[in-house]
């Protein structure tokens, strides 16, 4: 978000294209859009993200029939928002060897509604996904 602000104020541009960074950070355009200047670190919480999440698994319902595609789809971008938060690799394990979609849900409302008021710290100078996962 930070970069979006910096490149507005310094172009004449009236839009930038985000394309991954929303898949670590589905609030990079909230953020971007606020004014004030600490946004080096996202003002979403654990609890924000599960909510994302309950929302996720909806669409993801509705758009695929087969369970074990519902399951890969959901649980990749999970995992991807876990990134900043604290214990996040032993969260991806946990993800990683669940079976089932309820199992994976199950362990991502544990991990993100612990997280309490913990800040996600973000890295915004490193890239992300160079090697087209996804």
């Amino acid at each position: 978000p930070h970069h979006v602000k910096e490149k507005l104020k310094k172009s004449n541009c009236d839009a930038f294209m985000i394309a991954r960074g929303c898949l670590r950070n589905p609030f990079i355009f909230l953020e971007s859009l606020d004014t004030s200047e600490s946004t080096k670190n996202s003002f979403f919480k654990g609890s924000d993200y599960w909510e994302i999440i309950q929302r996720l698994y909806d669409y993801t319902n509705d758009t695929y029939e087969n369970e074990r595609t519902r399951l890969v789809q959901l649980r990749k971008l999970i995992v991807w928002f876990a990134a900043g938060f604290a214990r996040s690799a032993k969260f991806r394990g946990s993800m990683f060897s669940s079976k089932t979609l309820d199992d994976s849900m199950k362990i991502a409302e544990d991990y993100y509604l612990s997280l309490g008021d913990t800040n996600k710290k973000i890295n915004f100078d490193e890239v992300f996904m160079t090697s087209g996962h996804g």
